[in-house]
């Protein structure tokens, strides 16, 4: 995998920790979870959002703007997720943090 889930993020040289975006996730009712990453990308870092829907919702490309939208206004432009992906489960370690090597495979996916 290239990219990394530990919770720092990096895009255009600009640091910042990846529940920053949960925090703005979280006032979606339609968003149960999410998994934000950073993946190495043309040389800099994007970031990927992973989301999780509530029950039979599904992500779709007004939903990806709005969250886009809220990201920008309550954060910086630079916290926009570059790909915003549906995701069925979020992969947990034992230790209860996000990430894991199931998010591999759906991450891979997305590399180009």
């Amino acid at each position: 995998m290239n990219g990394r889930s530990d919770g720092t993020l990096n895009p255009g040289g600009v640091r910042f920790g990846s529940a920053e975006i949960y925090n703005v996730m979280d006032s979606f009712s339609t968003v149960s979870d999410t998994l934000c990453v950073g993946q190495q990308f043309k040389g800099d870092e994007r970031v990927v959002l992973f989301v999780k829907m509530v029950g039979g919702n599904q992500l779709n490309d007004e939903l990806k703007k709005e969250i886009k939208t809220t990201i920008r206004s309550r954060l910086t432009a630079r916290h926009v997720p570059a790909i915003i992906v549906q995701i069925s489960d979020i992969p947990y370690t034992i230790k209860r943090k996000k990430g894991g090597s199931s998010s591999k495979k759906d991450f891979e996916r997305y590399e180009s």
